[in-house]
């Protein structure tokens, strides 16, 4: 069983720190393509990805799809999967990281 297999076992609890677990959200027109989409916020179709490379899925980047920023639809928000869930779970709500496209750097 995958580490994304699991998420979506325990998809309720997830639901507390922003992640809705889905195999089937419709992707958006900012969507990259080859994405695997497995959780969203519920609000604004933003979304999360994992970008398939050339290692296993769980290894691969996550990315956020946030439609409504015309700037930055997609950003970069965890190597892996286990990057991306440790730093969802150190800012206590996965929707906090739509905030990195337009926080200047300090």
């Amino acid at each position: 069983m995958t580490l994304l297999d699991k998420l979506f076992e325990i998809k309720e609890d997830l639901e507390a720190i922003g992640l809705i677990m889905t195999r089937d959200f419709e992707s958006y027109f900012c969507t990259p393509l080859q994405a695997v989409i497995f959780a969203h916020s519920g609000t604004d179709g933003i979304h999360y990805c994992i970008v398939k490379n050339d290692k296993e899925l769980h290894e691969s980047p996550v990315y956020i799809v946030s439609p409504s920023m015309s700037d930055n639809y997609v950003e970069l928000v965890g190597r892996n999967l286990v990057d991306f869930l440790s730093l969802v779970v150190k800012c206590k709500d996965a929707v906090t990281l739509e905030c990195i496209s337009y926080t200047s750097e300090i």
